[in-house]
């Protein structure tokens, strides 16, 4: 746990080897302490969402693995309910999946929690068109005129030159 401890301990200022670890965090003493400007915001967050969910030290330790970054794991009925927790209280308008086994983890998600989101009437089944560009809405000639085949189809011009 040394690695996590350290990073815990420059992300909040303050140092958590001494702290027992199935203890939450000493808020008191983190909100008496000053952080530098760089580190508040993150120390603000992680301190607040500990206090949110009631982590023990250990939880956040595990909950920060990612250097910041959220990260989930459980069943597809868990992860699907964190997600639409996090859309629902617009945490979050959108996600990044990483998955740890490629290809089986990609197909274990859409096959677990997509499914799951869907089932809820969370995520579409069906798109209305083929193309992303079209069901973004900015079906037609690609910005700089380029066609599908490559080909120009008008004049681009940059700062006069063509």
């Amino acid at each position: 746990m040394g690695p996590l401890v350290e990073l815990l301990t420059a992300q909040l200022e303050f140092d958590v080897s001494g702290l027992d670890l199935d203890a939450q965090l000493p808020y008191s003493e983190l909100a008496a302490r000053a952080a530098a400007p760089a580190v508040t915001a993150r120390r603000d967050q992680l301190v607040a969402e500990a206090r949110r969910r009631g982590l023990t030290v250990r939880q956040l330790l595990f909950h920060n693995l990612t250097g910041g970054q959220r990260m989930i794991v459980g069943t597809p009925e868990q992860v699907a309910d964190d997600i639409v927790e996090w859309v629902d209280t617009r945490a979050s308008d959108g996600f990044v999946i990483n998955i740890d086994v490629q290809p089986a983890g990609f197909v274990e998600f859409i096959d677990g929690v997509v499914t799951e989101l869907q089932d809820r009437g969370r995520f579409r089944r069906e798109y209305a068109h083929d193309t992303l560009r079209d069901n973004l809405g900015v079906a037609g000639t690609p910005p700089g005129g380029a066609t599908a085949s490559g080909e120009s189809s008008g004049s681009v011009r940059d700062g006069g030159r063509r």
